[in-house]
C-alpha cells in the first residue's frame, strides 16, 4: 500500500517503487555509440519479429466470414511493419558502427569479417539443407525441380531481384528481406568512407525522398506487386531513415532540434498514416498506396522509435525504453536472426499438412484452432533458434 497524500515515504517505498520500474541499463556516455549496449533496441528487434512472424503464419488461413477471424486477419496483415523496423534498426545500427570506424587501419576488414561470421554460417547453412540435403532424403520431386531451377538466386543473395519476377523457391521468399540488407551491407561501407559527413547526410536526405517516387515508378512501368516491396531501390527509404538518424545523433550542433523534429516528424507520420488506413481500409503490404506511401510513413516512426529507444532517458524517452526494455521482447530480440530465417520453411511444411484441418469450419472452434497454430509456429522458431544459437551463431 501508498502512503496517504502528504504522508511520509519510507526506504521501503523507494526500494518498491523501484522494483515496481526498474531503472534502464545503460551503457557509460563516455563510450562510443556504436559500443553502447540499449537493451531497448534489443526490445525493438524482439517486436519487430514477433509481428513478422505472425504475419507470414496466418497465411494459412483462408476467407472466412467469422468476425474473429477478419479481425485476427486485419491485425497480423499489419506484421509487414516489422521488415521496415528491422530496415530502420539495421541502417542505424550499421551506419553507427561505421562512421565511429571511420579511420582506422582495419576499417573495410572489421566490418565485413564480422557481418559475414554474424550472417553467413546460419544462412548457407539453411540453404545446404534445404537445397542439397533434402532432396536426396524427402521425396518432394515437384518441389525440388523448382529449388534447383531457382537455388542460385538465394546462393547469390539475390532472391528478392529473382523473386520478384517469379524465380522464387516456396519456403524460402522470405529471405528477399536479408538478400536487401545483405546488398546494403555490401555498398554502404564503400559510400560512408568515401563522401564526407554533409556528403553522407545528402545522401541519406536524397534517398528518403526519391524512394517513394521510385515505388510509383514501379507500378507505373507494370512490373510485379512484390517490386516495389521487395527490392533494394524500393527499400531504399528505411535503411536511409535509420542511417540518417545515426548521423544526426553524432551530431553535437543538432542535439536540442532533433528532439523536437522527431515529436513533429512522429506526430505528422502517425496522423498521415492513420489516414492512409481509414482511406485504404487496412494496411496491406501489397496496396499500391501503401507501397508508396506508407511504406516511407512506416520508415519515419520506426526511426522515431528508434530515437527514443537510444536517446537519453526522460519523459517519453523514457517511457519508450522501460516497455522496450521489458526482459521478454529483449529475449526474442537475441534470437529474432534465427527466427526470422526458420519461421517460414516451418510454416510452409505444417500448413501443407494442416491447412485444410485449420479452415475446416468457422466460428470460435476455427479461431482458437488458429491461436494455437500461431502459437505453435511461434514456438517452434524459437525453439530452433535457441539450439541455432547455441550450436551454431554463438
Amino acid at each position: 500500500a501508498w502512503p496517504a497524500r502528504g504522508g511520509a515515504r519510507t526506504k521501503a517505498d523507494g526500494d518498491f517503487r523501484t522494483k515496481l520500474n526498474p531503472p534502464v541499463p545503460r551503457e557509460p556516455s563516455s563510450a562510443p555509440f556504436s559500443a553502447r549496449h540499449f537493451p531497448a533496441a534489443d526490445g525493438v528487434r524482439g517486436l519487430a519479429i514477433l509481428m513478422v512472424v505472425l504475419h507470414n503464419s496466418e497465411f494459412v488461413e483462408r476467407s472466412s466470414a467469422s468476425f474473429l477471424l477478419k479481425l485476427t486477419e486485419a491485425i497480423t496483415a499489419t506484421g509487414w511493419v516489422g521488415v521496415q523496423l528491422f530496415f530502420v534498426l539495421s541502417g542505424f545500427l550499421i551506419t553507427g558502427i561505421l562512421v565511429d570506424a571511420l579511420g582506422s587501419a582495419d576499417y573495410f576488414r572489421n566490418f565485413y569479417i564480422r557481418r559475414v561470421l554474424r550472417i553467413f554460417p546460419l544462412y548457407y547453412a539453411v540453404l545446404f539443407v534445404a537445397f542439397v540435403i533434402v532432396p536426396h532424403v524427402a521425396s518432394v520431386p515437384e518441389w525440388g525441380a523448382v529449388a534447383r531451377h531457382n537455388q542460385w538466386w538465394y546462393w547469390s543473395y539475390l532472391s528478392n531481384w529473382g523473386g520478384t519476377f517469379g524465380h522464387s523457391v516456396p519456403g524460402f521468399t522470405h529471405f528477399w528481406s536479408l538478400a536487401v540488407e545483405e546488398q546494403f551491407y555490401l555498398a554502404w561501407p564503400v559510400l560512408v568512407f568515401a563522401l564526407a559527413r554533409r556528403g553522407r547526410t545528402g545522401l541519406c536526405a536524397i534517398m528518403l525522398v526519391t524512394t517513394p517516387g521510385i515505388r510509383l515508378a514501379l507500378h507505373l512501368l507494370g512490373t510485379p506487386p512484390q517490386a516495389a516491396y521487395e527490392l533494394t531501390v524500393a527499400r531504399w527509404d528505411a535503411l536511409a531513415a535509420g542511417a540518417l538518424l545515426a548521423l544526426l545523433v553524432r551530431d553535437a550542433r543538432v542535439q536540442d532540434r532533433l528532439a523536437r523534429w522527431t515529436r513533429t516528424i512522429t506526430a505528422a507520420s502517425f496522423c498521415a498514416l492513420a489516414l492512409l488506413v481509414l482511406y485504404e481500409r487496412g494496411l496491406h503490404f501489397d496496396d499500391p498506396l501503401v507501397q508508396v506511401v506508407g511504406q516511407s510513413l512506416i520508415a519515419f516512426l520506426s526511426a522515431s522509435l528508434v530515437y527514443y529507444c537510444v536517446t537519453e532517458p526522460a519523459g517519453s524517452a523514457l517511457r519508450v525504453q522501460r516497455v522496450m526494455s521489458a526482459h521478454w521482447l529483449r529475449f526474442f530480440g537475441k534470437y529474432s536472426y534465427a527466427m526470422y530465417v526458420f519461421h517460414f520453411p516451418i510454416q510452409h511444411v505444417l500448413s501443407f499438412y494442416m491447412a485444410d484441418e485449420l479452415n475446416a469450419g468457422d466460428g470460435t472452434s476455427r479461431f482458437l484452432k488458429l491461436m494455437a497454430y500461431l502459437a505453435c509456429i511461434a514456438a517452434l522458431s524459437t525453439l530452433a533458434a535457441m539450439v541455432s544459437w547455441r550450436i551454431l551463431e554463438k
